[in-house]
């Protein structure tokens, strides 16, 4: 079996080199199962970033809804204003007119 110091060496060689490819293999599946959990981990970030960017754009069209009806709303009440004091003047003119008379 083992005749020579030649032998001896190429046993050890085997051996080692199946040694060194099992500590490959073993560290490429750790490799892949932490690559995997980065892609779990960056999938997450991604899905609550869209999330985040969908609320951000829901309150950014309810503002822009609601700058909308209150610029309508100031719009209606400074024409609101407007008419009552014309209808207070008129009121004013009219009184002053009958007590002239």
């Amino acid at each position: 079996m083992i005749q020579t110091s030649q032998d001896v060496l190429l046993i050890v060689l085997a051996v080692c080199l199946s040694v060194l490819t099992f500590v490959i293999a073993w560290a490429i599946l750790y490799i892949i199962a932490i690559l995997r959990k980065v892609n779990q981990v960056a999938n997450l970030v991604a899905t609550v970033v869209e999330k985040i960017d969908e609320l951000v754009d829901f309150i950014q069209n309810k503002l822009d809804k609601s700058a909308n009806v209150m610029g309508m709303m100031i719009t209606a009440l400074s024409k609101l204003i407007v008419y009552s004091g014309e209808v207070k003047t008129r009121k004013s003119r009219r009184t002053k007119a009958s007590k002239k008379e």
